[in-house]
């Protein structure tokens, strides 16, 4: 709901862009700069812009950047000139020109001026401080070399406390003519105008002053007055508008939440401390609660002040709106709040008594008071809240507890929390530890929530430990607690961490059911922010199933839920699982940039994400620098062996260790899989991992056979294929080629299925050179088993050979995928083959016989040196 006059106090911003407009449509280009802080109305102004520009004929183009147009060159300007029906180009085209983006550039703006010369165009970027460094580049020369062209530029810009590639050419385009728009708050009577209209009657003194603490700002205003229509609190009483008793609508308070996800962690910390202290603070006050250096939250707090959230207010900061403060502090959780009111207050009291008697230190000795009186009341209200969180967590029947039953409650929540936090600070025995504590005390106080959380920390401890029937035991507790649960219980998806434990033991089936339960719930508003890990979770089984498109998928949607919600902790192993896709699909390039991303995105060494760069940069020649960056996980072995979810993890880091020449490192791993697969019989791919770095270790032909075995009964084809080509060698080495062609062929069915193009072309390397060394096969005796394929069939039949799909294969040539489905029909009707796997098979053999190879001087290219 907003009122019909969506631009009070807008309209000199409104006249400057209609004025503007007719001079672009005449001839002559111009650009527009609009800027403020978020929720301003820069959209609703572009909106309006857009409105009159085609209502002077002008062709509009517009779209909305997000930080995910980061990821591909020109995304961002592309998309706006799709969307006005701009067509004739796409990021496809640019493969064929190698690193020359500026060919794009020229065809983007042969596209623009093209159009424009035959109709006027608009063409404008909401929110382009997350736009594409490529994008900003273009405009950087686009808009002034065009500027006599009937074009009209706008683009929307919010502050940004780090340097976008937005910054510095929005500023020279302003240096060279284009004109800035700068949006302030609302005036007072466009506040009291937009009340009016929003309750239909002239607004009462309640109804104002509540308005007032938007601090003018027309998406707070308008949120405000929607969520309070919506929780029925507007009324009309004795002629006058005015808002209802009942505080602010959750809608509300929910909305807000999210407008904040932009911020980092710290600056929602900070936030969170001054709504706790309800009062100006400075700097100081906050770092001392936040048990940071005062110097670390400076440019934290230039975050948030540069956000328009906080502003300065002599020497202390304050909430920019009222509201703000108000929905912060309802968004925190009842533990959360209480812990912080009980350090704010035991703060205050202790800088009161640090004041020396006579001098006033940082205190002034009225400012000493007003601190004691301040400690005093969050010591009031925290205990306020105690009372009330107690009513509401006994429940009927539950037994009284034995001491201080709402300390108990309180605890269990507390505890449950940090046993969260310390599972991601890696201690997993404290980790275990506090859940117990907090379960303990949750079944004593009937606080499911805490019974639930704690259990599930309890969970993810063990699963870390390699005790994975003992994760998936505490992981079925907390699934239980929560579904006799009520509300916030059920919000931890309990499930999900009950599904990842289950799919580490092998029970493939029982977690894909339970996350195809769990995807829909994750998608509600209030369960938001399990939708990612709902994702990784799957991206993580369907790699393990050997399913790799469908593993990108799921780990893209992840990593873009994830960075909508700025979780930069869920965004990190999704970036891990699709550069490990990405070597398997050999695509190394691909595998680089999010090599290069998690590098970028990651200050310290996160255990989870070594082994997969370590994996790229041998992959990419260097074994000693991917040893380097592997240490600190194979230090962390003992306590947590992190191979419990990756059968294929261990093996190829035991290779690297080889390769790097340290026999030392090979053992730890080694040693660690061994021990992991003793603590879990049940779970043949972990046996099989043992197993096959055993062999890796000792070239045992039993230890590899023996690998073998467990892998057969194991759902994890790539983990099976792997050790299949390690095997052939050791039993080629034996003289037993005729069971390495064998594995060997095993393995390429396996991989061509899978889609792993990598090892694809491994494999057939690896059976040609042993092939060739066998007696003729009848197949090759036969010259129509090798049939003469067309120019447009053999590149089709080779791209088959590789791994890739009927559209992977239709983008690469070109072609539309019911064309290549048409060859492809052909080709197996040539060959006399049904499915892809034989086709490749046959493939490799066709080749061998028309290229001549020869075997000398070399060795069989056995073994895989990927994951």
């Amino acid at each position: 709901m907003y009122p019909s006059k969506p631009f009070l106090d807008r309209q000199d911003a409104l006249s400057e862009i209609r004025r503007l407009l007719v001079i672009a449509r005449a001839g002559s280009s111009q650009c527009v700069v609009i800027e403020g802080p978020t929720g301003i109305g820069k959209s609703h102004l572009l909106q309006a812009a857009v409105e009159e520009a085609q209502l002077l004929g002008m062709t509009a183009a517009s779209c909305r950047a997000t930080e995910l147009d980061r990821v591909a060159p020109m995304s961002t300007l592309l998309s706006a000139l799709r969307r006005g029906g701009l067509s004739g180009i796409d990021l496809a085209t640019l493969g064929g020109h190698g690193n020359d983006h500026f060919w794009l550039v020229d065809r983007v703006r042969d596209l623009i001026e093209a159009h424009a010369r035959k109709r006027p165009l608009y063409i404008a970027i909401d929110d382009i401080q997350w736009a594409d460094e490529f994008t900003m580049m273009a405009l950087g020369t686009l808009v002034p070399e065009l500027s006599g062209t009937p074009i009209f530029w706008a683009f929307a810009l919010s502050p940004r406390t780090s340097p976008c590639p937005a910054t510095s050419t929005i500023d020279r385009l302003v240096t060279e003519g284009a004109h800035r728009i700068e949006l302030g708050p609302l005036c007072d009577s466009a506040v009291a105008e937009f009340c009016a209209e929003a309750l239909g009657a002239e607004p009462n003194a309640i109804a104002v002053g509540l308005a007032a603490r938007a601090s003018g700002n027309p998406f707070l205003l308008q949120l405000l007055f929607t969520t309070l229509r919506d929780s029925g609190q507007l009324a009309i009483v004795d002629g006058a508008g005015t808002v209802l008793p009942g505080g602010l609508p959750a809608a509300f308070l929910g909305a807000v939440a999210l407008r904040l996800q932009d911020l980092s962690a710290d600056a929602r910390g900070l936030l969170d401390v001054g709504a706790i202290l309800n009062r100006p603070f400075t700097v100081h006050e906050a770092a001392g609660l936040l048990s940071r250096c005062t110097v670390e939250l400076l440019p934290i707090a230039r975050e948030a002040i540069q956000a328009g959230l906080l502003t300065t207010d002599g020497p202390s900061l304050w909430f920019n709106h009222d509201l703000i403060r108000e929905a912060v502090y309802g968004s925190l959780c009842e533990p959360i709040r209480i812990a912080l009111c009980r350090e704010a207050a035991a703060s205050m009291v202790k800088i009161e008594g640090q004041a020396p008697a006579g001098h006033s230190g940082y205190l002034t000795s009225g400012a000493a008071g007003e601190g004691g009186g301040r400690a005093t009341r969050l010591l009031r209200d925290t205990t306020s809240q105690l009372a009330g969180h107690r009513t509401r967590s006994r429940r009927g029947g539950a037994p009284a507890p034995s001491g201080d039953a709402t300390s108990d409650s309180v605890r269990a929540q507390l505890m449950a929390i940090r046993s969260h936090g310390l599972i991601y600070a890696g201690d997993t025995a404290g980790a275990d530890q506090a859940g117990a504590e907090a379960a303990m005390l949750a079944g004593v106080t009937g606080e499911y929530s805490a019974m639930v959380f704690g259990s599930v920390a309890r969970g993810a401890a063990a699963r870390d430990q390699g005790d994975i029937e003992t994760a998936i035991k505490w992981t079925q507790a907390a699934v239980a607690a929560a579904d006799q649960a009520e509300g916030g219980a059920r919000l931890h998806h309990p499930r999900l961490w009950l599904a990842r434990a289950l799919a580490t033991a092998d029970r493939f089936d029982e977690a894909d059911a339970i996350y195809a339960m769990g995807q829909g719930k994750a998608s509600l508003p209030t369960t938001e922010w399990s939708n990612p890990l709902c994702h990784l979770y799957r991206a993580e089984l369907r790699l393990a199933q050997g399913l790799l498109a469908e593993a990108a998928g799921e780990a893209e949607k992840g990593l873009e839920s994830a960075e909508r919600l700025r979780a930069l902790q869920l965004s990190l192993p999704c970036l891990a699982l699709l550069l490990q896709v990405a070597m398997h699909r050999g695509d190394l390039a691909a595998a680089g940039r999010y090599a290069a991303k998690l590098d970028q995105l990651t200050s310290g060494k996160v255990l989870d994400l070594l082994w997969p760069m370590a994996l790229y940069q041998d992959a990419i020649g260097e074994p000693k620098l991917a040893l380097e960056t592997a240490a600190p996980l194979i230090e962390a072995l003992p306590k947590r062996p992190i191979f419990a979810e990756a059968s294929i993890a261990g093996p190829a880091l035991v290779k690297i260790a080889h390769r790097a020449g340290s026999r030392a490192s090979a053992d730890a791993i080694s040693g660690a899989l061994q021990r992991l697969a003793r603590r879990n019989p049940a779970i043949s791919s972990m046996a099989g991992a043992a197993l096959y770095a055993a062999g890796l270790q000792t070239g045992d032909l039993a230890a590899f056979r023996l690998a073998l075995g467990h892998f057969a009964d194991s759902p994890r084809p790539l983990a099976r294929a792997g050790a299949l080509q390690d095997t052939a060698a050791a039993e080629y080495q034996a003289g037993n080629r005729r069971t390495a062609v064998n594995h060997l062929e095993e393995a390429l069915s396996l991989y061509a299925t899978a889609g792993a193009r990598y090892h694809v072309a491994t494999a057939q390397q690896a059976l040609r050179d042993l092939d060739l060394r066998r007696e003729p096969h009848p197949e090759r005796s036969d010259p129509a088993a090798y049939p003469r394929l067309t120019q447009s069939e053999l590149p089709v039949a080779q791209l088959v050979t590789e791994g890739l799909t009927n559209r992977e294969i239709a983008t690469r040539l070109y072609l539309s995928p019911h064309t290549v489905d048409s060859h492809l029909r052909h080709i197996f009707s040539k060959f006399g083959v049904n499915n892809r796997v034989e086709l490749t098979r046959r493939f490799a053999h066709r080749e061998d016989r028309e290229t001549g190879s020869t075997l000398a001087g070399r060795q069989p290219a056995l073994g895989m040196s990927l994951p």
